[in-house]
């Protein structure tokens, strides 16, 4: 099934020595809190001196290898990638680690995705890399391997006059970015990206936003998220007349349920995306269930989501600027256990009028409809 992503959340502090305890609070997604099944990856940064490298993994996670990297003018940057499956409980908080000394500025971001294999949620070895110079991350090559699978890219920096970085291409749906000032900074950003089809994915290096001092190390991660299998669907044969004779043959339906769902990251630059959701067959039938639009950049825009391009809508949504009040950040449509029916054989289409950026997750099913029929019995 699809990979979502659930939202996410990023912060910094200046240097303190104690811990952190910081509730969930996701934003760009379809949830504001991380639920049962769900992958939970938290990435911390410190900016220090020297060869010193405080702990930067989260208190029960899982650490992948932390990355330590003295700089060319003496600057530290230390960072490291913590995850979490949630469990039938999941957790509210997470608590984020001592910087280890007051002038070492710290951040974090959090990123949460759903339907992501429980047992082997990293389709290949993550990929990482150090420099020791610019402050500019540039993650390393990474080849996924499982059709439908997200990369994903953290990369961190040190400096003594900091500033976010801007989104790589490609990974500017749900780009989560800042710098937090102490004597040394700290500058973290972290992105995903959807659309991977094939072959090796090279990120490009982050670029600042604006102008920055003395920047110098920096480290980075690539991840590759294997997306959860698809649960095989569930075939019914029902014979709605068993005394109905035709040449000996019995007329009946063959109905087979199988889960469809998708998740579109609508960007600018692209109007329309056509055939989202596919029926196996021309005599297959979408139906949907549920529609989840969560709004990344709010503009006048309005979303569509239909039937192959003709009408009516399935749902349309009219987006404003943020002045406004009132803008709603997640939209959901609810269908029902039934769903609303698509026309038989028809594909799902996405569209969008203007500039917003969104991420639009579609669920339902997918059912076969149709006369076959069935070997003679004579």
């Amino acid at each position: 099934m699809s990979i979502i992503y659930v939202g996410g959340q990023g912060a910094g502090r200046a240097g303190d020595v104690n811990p952190l305890s910081v509730n969930f609070a996701l934003t760009g997604g379809v949830d504001a809190a991380p639920i049962a099944g769900d992958l939970v990856l938290i990435s911390v940064t410190i900016g220090g001196t020297g060869a010193v490298n405080p702990d930067c993994s989260i208190s029960g996670f899982t650490a992948l290898a932390q990355l330590n990297r003295v700089g060319s003018a003496g600057n530290t940057c230390t960072q490291c990638l913590s995850w979490k499956q949630m469990t039938g409980t999941p957790d509210t908080a997470f608590t984020v680690p001592s910087t280890s000394d007051v002038t070492f500025a710290q951040r974090w971001t959090v990123q949460v995705f759903r339907n992501v294999d429980v047992s082997t949620p990293f389709d290949v070895t993550t990929t990482t890399v150090t420099g020791p110079s610019a402050g500019r991350p540039n993650p390393a090559i990474i080849t996924p391997l499982t059709a439908g699978a997200w990369v994903g890219i953290s990369g961190a920096g040190a400096a003594t006059g900091g500033q976010a970085y801007t989104a790589p291409t490609n990974f500017a749906a749900a780009w989560l970015t800042g710098t937090t000032a102490d004597t040394i900074d700290a500058c973290i950003g972290s992105g995903y990206w959807a659309d991977w089809a094939s072959g090796a994915v090279d990120p490009p290096t982050f670029t600042f936003s604006g102008g920055v001092t003395n920047a110098d190390a920096w480290t980075a991660y690539t991840f590759a998220l294997r997306p959860a299998a698809t649960s095989g669907s569930v075939g019914v044969n029902v014979d709605y007349d068993e005394d109905l004779d035709m040449a000996g043959d019995y007329l009946f339906y063959q109905r087979t349920y199988a889960k469809k769902s998708a998740t579109v990251n609508v960007l600018t630059g692209t109007a329309a995306y056509a055939d989202v959701l596919t029926p196996k067959s021309a005599n297959h039938q979408l139906f949907i269930q549920r529609i989840v639009l969560s709004i990344i950049t709010h503009v006048a825009d309005t979303y569509t989501i239909d039937d192959d391009g003709a009408g009516p809508a399935i749902a349309t949504h009219l987006d404003v600027t943020p002045q406004a009040a009132g803008v709603p950040s997640v939209v959901v449509w609810n269908f029902g256990p039934e769903g609303y029916p698509v026309t038989k054989g028809a594909n799902v289409d996405v569209s969008h009028s203007a500039t917003g950026v969104a991420n639009i997750h579609i669920e339902g099913y997918e059912k076969l409809i149709g006369p076959v029929a069935q070997a003679s019995t004579n």
